[in-house]
């Protein structure tokens, strides 16, 4: 007896664990269906004609046909994308690169209504943009806050992928602060496994409640299930600035930061020591009258410590234009300091190879002397340092230290190289267990020490 009332009783709990486990579906699904309805009414689908050269990089060389163009010409370019309304005057947020060389943008509402779009501002070193529209009813979308983004937690991306408006796919939040990954000079990127495709730029990356976590702007790779969106308290930030102002004021000193780990800090004389490097130096920039060198390590600044890029870049943009500012750093291991005067920032603008490869000794890269086209196409004369890494090889420790195919070796252990046995000798003269290589990414625009091990 005891036994059949076991069994009826396990078969009572089954069913209540399945009735269970059924009405937490149910209610979940209710949330997403209303999500969707609440937000979408705030989603904007952009339909966009800009000019070629303002709205895609290098247009004009990517169309054979477009190379016997005659001088001025320039078609217009037809693309789409996303955003979100955020107050009821009308302001529009958006990706920079959704509306970057506009002349024309419309608005389509969920329901159909289509409304001229008037640019307000635009921040191309977050990749934002403010938009604004003309209408007295509009749904507006409420806004969360970065402290109560999780790792885990739902994520809900709404867009037009494709043109296909008011779009949602449903994820996860991967990760957030992910940085260094592109040109964009201000990042602390959210990671998602929510479907993002040509088309979401500029759209809402929602939690759960409906709230906007994030401005979708980026994947990485196809069918990755990596996306990026700009995180809700930096969209904040600078779509307040934006539709105050029109733009952003940030400070510079005119430098080039660089995150220095132990084997880096060590190869400059900062073993042990926390900072950032500075690995370039600008022209007509605070830094040079200040005193400050290429390879100086950064450890204060206006009396605040840094131990990482973003962080000093932050304080740096904080600063009023015209201020006054005390920065020491590490030189050789020495310490030094000075005064700089805070600039104004200037907003980033957004072939056949000639000649014998040679090794890089042991290090596990190859590289050439440059070729002439692109000694051209860069500005660079022919005296000027320089050579292109050709291939790197797998697991070598170039390819551990980050060294990537078309980077240009500048200088190794401290002297510019012209041809490829100054590398060798650099190599071979170190004399630690590691050569410290000054390399130029021409592609991205971007210069960065690295730290190789010797074989």
């Amino acid at each position: 007896m005891k036994r059949y009332t076991i069994a009826i009783l396990i078969g009572f709990t089954a069913i209540a664990t399945g009735a269970l486990a059924d009405d937490t579906a149910v209610e979940l699904e209710s949330t997403f269906v209303h999500v969707a309805e609440d937000v979408s009414e705030a989603v904007v689908l952009l339909e966009v004609k800009s000019t070629w050269a303002g709205g895609m990089d290098d247009g004009k060389h990517s169309d054979p046909f477009l190379e016997y163009a005659p001088e001025g010409f320039d078609p217009l370019v037809e693309g789409s994308g996303s955003g979100i309304i955020i107050d009821e005057a009308g302001h529009i947020v958006t990706n920079y690169h959704v509306v970057r060389g506009a002349i024309e943008i419309v608005a389509v509402l969920n329901d159909g209504r289509r409304r001229e779009a008037t640019l307000v501002g635009e921040d191309p070193d977050t990749d934002l943009a403010i938009v604004r529209i003309e209408d007295p009813d509009l749904a507006v979308g409420e806004l969360g806050e970065m402290a109560d983004v999780h790792v885990g937690q739902w994520a809900i991306a709404i867009g037009a992928p494709y043109g296909l408006s008011c779009s949602m796919t449903v994820g996860h939040v991967s990760a957030t602060g992910r940085r260094d990954i592109g040109p964009l000079p201000i990042q602390d990127f959210i990671q998602t496994d929510a479907s993002i495709n040509p088309g979401n730029s500029g759209g809402p990356l929602v939690d759960i409640q409906g709230k906007v976590i994030g401005i979708n702007t980026m994947i990485i790779g196809h069918g990755t299930g990596i996306g990026l969106a700009i995180p809700v308290s930096l969209v904040r930030e600078v779509s307040t600035e934006l539709i105050r102002e029109g733009t952003m004021h940030r400070g510079q000193i005119g430098v080039v930061l660089q995150d220095g780990d132990a084997d880096l800090l060590a190869e400059l004389g900062a073993g042990g020591s926390e900072g950032v490097v500075i690995s370039r130096i600008e022209a007509g920039g605070g830094a040079h009258p200040a005193g400050m060198e290429r390879g100086d390590v950064v450890t204060t600044f206006a009396g605040q410590s840094v131990a990482d890029r973003d962080s000093l870049q932050r304080l740096i943009y904080a600063a009023g234009p015209g201020e006054v500012v005390k920065i020491k750093w590490l030189r050789d291991g020495k310490p030094g300091s000075g005064e700089v005067t805070i600039g104004t920032h200037e907003a980033r603008q957004a072939g056949s190879r000639e000649g014998t490869e040679h090794t890089g000794d042991d290090l596990g890269f190859n590289v050439e002397t440059l070729p002439p086209d692109l000694r051209s196409h860069l500005g660079w004369g022919e005296d000027a340092a320089g050579l292109m890494v050709t291939t790197v090889r797998a697991g070598s420790p170039a390819q551990r230290a980050g060294i990537e195919f078309s980077d240009i070796i500048l200088e190794a252990g401290g002297n510019e190289v012209h041809y490829p046995i100054d590398v060798a000798r650099a190599t071979i003269k170190s004399k630690s267990d590691k050569v410290l290589l000054y390399v130029y990414n021409w592609g991205m625009e971007s210069y960065r020490y690295v730290s190789v091990d010797k074989p």
